[in-house]
C-alpha cells in the first residue's frame, strides 16, 4: 500500500508543471526502492512470519506516531495555556492599575472638593438658621395679627408704609 502511495506521489510530482529537482526525484526513488526491498525481505521468511513481522512493524510505527502526535498536542496545549494565563495575568494587572489610578484620582478630588463641600455645608447651616429665625418672626407676627392687638397692628402698618415710602422716594431721586 505504501508503495502505491509513493508511486502516486512520484507520478504527481512528475506530472506537475513545476520544475522538479533531479536530487528530489532520485531521493524519492531511493526511498521507494529501500521500502520495496525491506518488504520483500520480510515476506521472504514465509507468509505468516512475514505478515506478523509487517503487522508488528506497522503497529510499532503507528504507536510511535501516535505518541509523537500526543506530545505535540500536549506541547501546543501547554503553549496556549501559558498564553491564556499570561493574558489573564496581564488583564488582572491592567485592572489593578486602573483601580489604583481611580483611587488616587478620587482622593485628589475629595481633597480639592472636600473644602468646598465643608464651606457649602457651613453656608447651608447659616441659611437654615436665618430661615428658622425669620420663621420665628413670622409666627410671632401671625400671633399678633391673630390676637388683634390694635396698637401693634398700627405700628406694623406704619413701619411697612415708612419702608415702602423710603424705597419710592429713593427711586424718584
Amino acid at each position: 500500500m505504501r508503495i502505491v502511495v509513493l508511486l502516486l506521489s512520484l507520478h504527481r510530482i512528475a506530472k506537475s508543471k513545476s520544475v522538479v529537482e533531479p536530487r528530489l526525484l532520485f531521493a524519492t526513488l531511493r526511498v521507494l526502492a529501500r521500502r520495496t526491498e525491506m518488504m520483500l525481505k520480510q515476506w521472504a521468511g514465509g507468509d505468516s512470519a512475514g505478515m506478523i513481522s509487517t503487522v508488528f512493524t506497522d503497529w510499532k510505527k503507528f504507536v510511535q506516531e501516535s505518541v509523537a502526535k500526543e506530545e505535540q498536542l500536549a506541547s501546543v496545549k501547554d503553549s496556549v495555556m501559558r498564553f491564556i494565563l499570561g493574558d489573564q495575568l496581564g488583564s488582572m494587572k491592567e485592572c489593578f492599575n486602573s483601580w489604583k489610578g481611580y483611587v488616587v484620582l478620587e482622593a485628589e478630588h475629595r481633597k480639592v472638593y472636600g473644602a468646598h463641600e465643608e464651606k457649602i455645608a457651613a453656608l447651608e447651616a447659616r441659611v437654615g438658621k436665618m430661615i428658622s429665625h425669620r420663621e420665628a418672626h413670622l409666627i410671632k407676627y401671625a400671633e399678633m395679627l391673630g390676637s388683634k392687638q390694635g396698637p401693634v397692628l398700627k405700628a406694623m402698618v406704619f413701619s411697612a408704609w415708612k419702608d415702602e415710602s423710603k424705597g419710592v422716594k429713593a427711586e424718584l431721586e
